[in-house]
């Protein structure tokens, strides 16, 4: 199951991005990065952290607005996604000023929404997420600042109140809730003009290794849009964000070890892999490659209305991420109910999903519920007659992944939800290795991430089965090996992220 990438040239991009924006001190846990001057840097290895991923054949989400309903109906809401074979929902509640369930941290309601969601997803055998929108709202003393000094409404990630606010959100929503996961959204900023605060000079003055004084950081200086010197600050201004997924990560972790995030990003455009990491500081492909997300779900589809559109943009992507069933899941995120970009009939956007499933691509997530459960009055169109027209076959889950080495040899094991065949990669070097690449545009000199997969060695049995075992022989004593498994059955695959052990 996994993912793809864009490119675009900056007059039109820009102000269709503009247009479509306008809708809608904690310890490094990232390498700061120098800046090459040409060329690309190889990097490896890339390796997973502990914790889940979203080992599925197909990933069914749907987004929830919870405070656009009235006293939303969880029990009816989820029925009538399982209903449709929708397996995930995306709780939008959690921002940094106020949330939409009891909280002792943040205004917000006494109802329980998230309580409430939880049990009734959980008894159907469907998963919860939290969406947590970082970026938008700053609370207590956490706003950006811009070049000319003036305070923004959008969220500083490098402030050290931002990321024990942000630790103590986390810590209460992972310890009050068994939710499944948490879905980073706004994980950006909101323009280019900023942060430009005393905390990010620091940090970026400790980066390069030298003293950056304030009016290097304000407007006219050196390091402000159209200065000398403006393309190091948009390379490193990335980071904090970088920092702030992988310790949110951490954060959930450390309560729930199963706990998935994954990220709900701007999509890069075709023709600029680099943009959302230039005009936004957003780099998604940094998370992954820190192994700080377990699946990303791109907006760039929720403009697209072109079945051909799509196929050619997951491509794009595929090429990114280490190809179809590459470093993590793909789930396109798509709006069927979006007037500005046209509102296709329930038959066309049965011809969107089927789009994004032979192009490969690992699942959808559909914005936004309205139907039975939302309240009177919620303003949400009824999703049921989109859902009533896409093909639901049933979904395979790989659980359970265990290897046990020995001196030659290793046997992995691994369950399926349904009837799969057995298919296990391995090798002594990195499946996935990430290069930092040049690229001249948005800007000549700028860099991104891309994803290359390294074939390994395959092990595997087509015979149908649940419970799967797979031994690997003539290995090398004492010696480390990279592998994940992967289960197809007639309706998809499911596979692992990349996982290691060790022969004795």
């Amino acid at each position: 199951m996994q993912l793809a990438k864009f490119k675009v040239g900056i007059p039109t991009a820009v102000i269709v991005f503009a247009c479509i924006v306008s809708i809608h001190s904690g310890m490094s846990l990232l390498k700061s990065i120098p800046i090459p001057n040409r060329g690309s840097i190889r990097y490896s290895p890339i390796e997973t952290p502990a914790g889940a991923v979203a080992y599925q054949s197909e990933i069914r989400a749907m987004y929830i607005h919870i405070s656009s309903m009235n006293n939303p109906d969880f029990e009816v809401i989820a029925q009538t996604c399982k209903d449709y074979g929708i397996n995930t929902l995306l709780l939008d509640c959690l921002y940094p000023y106020y949330c939409t369930y009891p909280s002792d941290i943040l205004p917000g309601y006494p109802r329980d929404n998230v309580g409430l969601a939880v049990s009734a997803c959980h008894t159907r055998g469907m998963t919860v997420h939290v969406i947590f929108c970082m970026g938008i709202g700053p609370y207590g003393g956490t706003e950006a600042v811009g070049a000319d000094g003036g305070m923004r409404s959008w969220t500083c990630f490098s402030k050290a109140a931002t990321r024990a606010h942000f630790k103590n959100l986390v810590e209460e929503l992972a310890t009050k809730y068994n939710i499944d996961g948490i879905m980073l959204d706004y994980g950006r900023y909101d323009g280019q003009d900023f942060c430009y605060c005393d905390e990010c000079r620091a940090k970026f003055a400790q980066y390069l290794g030298e003293t950056v004084t304030i009016s290097d950081f304000r407007t006219g200086g050196k390091f402000a849009p159209g200065g000398a010197r403006y393309t190091e600050f948009m390379e490193w201004r990335t980071i904090p964000i970088n920092e702030m997924v992988a310790l949110v990560r951490s954060w959930g972790q450390a309560i729930k070890p199963n706990l998935e995030v994954s990220g709900c990003v701007w999509g890069w455009l075709p023709g600029n892999p680099a943009m959302n990491r230039y005009y936004l500081g957003q780099d998604p492909m940094a998370w992954i490659k820190e192994g700080s997300i377990d699946w990303l779900s791109p907006m760039s589809f929720y403009m697209q209305r072109d079945p051909n559109t799509i196929k050619a943009q997951i491509n794009q992507y595929h090429q990114d991420l280490g190809g179809p069933e590459g470093i993590v899941p793909l789930v396109a995120f798509l709006d069927p109910n979006a007037p500005e970009f046209g509102i296709p009939t329930p038959t066309q956007f049965a011809a969107i999903v089927d789009a994004v499933r032979t192009a490969g691509a690992d699942g959808f997530a559909l914005n936004r519920y309205g139907g039975p459960g939302d309240g009177q009055g919620s303003g949400n169109a009824d999703i049921r007659p989109f859902l009533q027209v896409i093909s639901n076959p049933p979904v395979s889950s790989l659980n359970d992944i265990k290897s046990s080495a020995e001196i030659n040899s290793c046997t992995i094991t691994w369950t399926t939800d349904l009837p799969a065949t057995s298919k296990v990669e391995y090798s002594k070097s990195p499946v996935f290795t990430a290069s930092f690449n040049v690229i001249n545009t948005p800007v000549a000199g700028y860099h991104y991430w891309d994803m290359d997969h390294v074939p390994g060695t395959i092990a595997e049995d087509t015979t149908p089965v649940t419970d799967h075992s797979i031994t690997l022989t003539g290995l090398s004593p004492g010696t480390k090996y990279y592998f994940r498994v992967q289960s197809q059955d007639a309706n998809g695959v499911a596979t692992s992220k990349v996982l290691t052990f060790s022969t004795t």
